[in-house]
């Protein structure tokens, strides 16, 4: 799991949270950097991993996420809501400033773009982008080493997943730094890559559909044999047989009706990067692999390394 801290003269800014088993770790390596109090949290959706450690180190911070994400909290935290968490969690994680279309925020000299993508991973998704930095965050959108996440219950969608990393290709520069929710920091020119993994796995999908293969028939074919590298037998949700399977239901909510062009432009890019940044990683070993936490460092003012 990654969480970023951006640090300045004039605070912190945290961009998702981690656990309630890391907050205090995260409190402490923040104080051993001299960094402030926490000014902001900006949160990319509600997935517990990405909030939990809100209600311990929200204090006076004031935490922002698109209004689809205070929709979900707040159904969460309902007293007849069936779900395998503390409740108090999700009421502390509900944000005090809700948006729909894209914000710029200035703190610490950077200006901080929070730019909504949604109806990929889920219909809350938000992209925390730094400008001067050149480093963007994407939360769950994407995971560059194994096959997508696709919360279907949640708005999610694979077809929707591949025009939004056509956007985030169209949006950046190439050499922008991507970071993760989960997994390692990537490049925007790198996504070309997974873009073509997502393309190519849904026409495969598409083609056994029309030879009335079933599902077992599909796995049983390995039909994505080709793309087995991003396949990782460690989660349910990362597996081949769920990538397939999400790809079918996403197939019959919204059909796959154009061929995905990354030659066709989108957007401008919106910045180009500049300004010197370090960057540190610290690493945290929670209770077990699920509590597992790296804090990245984005320091606008100095080098400084943290124990």
């Amino acid at each position: 799991m990654n969480i970023i801290a951006f640090t300045g003269p004039e605070g912190v800014l945290l961009v998702d949270t981690g656990f309630p088993e890391t907050a205090a770790e995260v409190e402490s390596i923040l104080d051993n950097w001299d960094s402030g109090r926490i000014r902001y949290i900006i949160n990319t959706h509600s997935d517990y991993d990405h909030i939990a450690g809100n209600p311990a180190l929200r204090d006076n911070a004031m935490v922002i996420s698109h209004t689809n994400c205070k929709s979900q909290l707040t159904k969460y935290a309902e007293p007849d809501f069936d779900i395998p968490f503390d409740k108090e969690i999700f009421r502390g994680a509900i944000p005090t400033l809700t948006f729909n279309d894209p914000l710029t925020l200035h703190f610490n000299g950077e200006e901080i773009k929070i730019i909504p993508l949604i109806g990929g991973h889920t219909d809350e998704d938000t992209i925390v982008y730094f400008k001067n930095a050149g480093v963007a965050y994407t939360g769950d959108i994407i995971s560059p080493e194994t096959f997508p996440v696709v919360k279907l219950n949640n708005g999610g969608n694979a077809n929707t997943l591949v025009e939004n990393v056509e956007k985030l290709i169209a949006l950046f520069p190439e050499e922008t730094r991507i970071i993760v929710g989960h997994g390692p920091d990537t490049t925007t020119a790198e996504l070309k890559a997974y873009h073509t993994m997502l393309v190519s796995t849904i026409n495969l999908v598409e083609e056994a559909l029309k030879q009335d293969m079933s599902l077992d028939e599909m796995i049983n074919n390995n039909i994505l044999k080709d793309w087995m590298s991003y396949h990782d037998p460690q989660y349910e949700e990362t597996k081949v047989e769920t990538w397939i399977k999400t790809i079918l239901q996403s197939l019959a909510e919204f059909p796959m009706s154009r061929d995905f062009n990354l030659g066709r432009k989108l957007h401008g890019p919106l910045v180009s990067p500049n300004g010197e940044y370090s960057f540190c990683t610290c690493r945290h070993r929670g209770i077990d692999d699920l509590c597992s936490l790296n804090l990245k460092i984005i320091d606008y003012n100095r080098a400084k390394s943290v124990m």
